[in-house]
């Protein structure tokens, strides 16, 4: 989200306006392939209305120290653990790792965070191969 000042605010504004509209509409805010700024992530978490997050944390470095700095309750979380540009050669070592240190800030279940690709992927099967490891670890 590579967004200044001027046009996060425009952003704000524009959602303040739909923000009406969505009553009983599920909204989902996802970025991907980058990190978020701090002024960015406090702008998003700030908006009424909002179900759930999407981050990308395995470019997003920066934007996984914000979560751990802060998530806002009640909100849903979808991690971004899995290389969208390489999923067959995706490190699932650290995406585990990153989801643990999720789970401390999160909390424990799945009902409050979900995990998957950076971004939209079509690949699905190691997605549900990582879902059934996760699992197992946490039988």
């Amino acid at each position: 989200m590579d967004l200044d000042s001027h046009q996060l605010q425009a952003f704000k504004h524009a959602y303040s306006e739909l923000e009406s509209t969505l009553s009983g509409v599920n909204v989902l805010i996802e970025t991907y392939f980058a990190d978020v700024t701090s002024e960015a992530y406090k702008t998003l978490a700030s908006l009424k209305g909002v179900t759930a997050f999407g981050f990308d944390l395995v470019r997003g470095t920066k934007t996984l120290d914000l979560i751990k700095g802060g998530f806002p309750s009640g909100k849903y979380l979808f991690a971004g653990v899995v290389d969208g540009r390489n999923i067959w050669a995706n490190d699932l070592a650290a995406s585990l790792d990153t989801l643990q240190v999720l789970e401390d800030i999160v909390g424990k279940g799945m009902n409050h965070k979900d995990f998957g690709m950076e971004c939209n992927s079509r690949h699905f099967l190691l997605l549900i191969m990582l879902m059934c490891s996760v699992r197992q670890t946490n039988l």
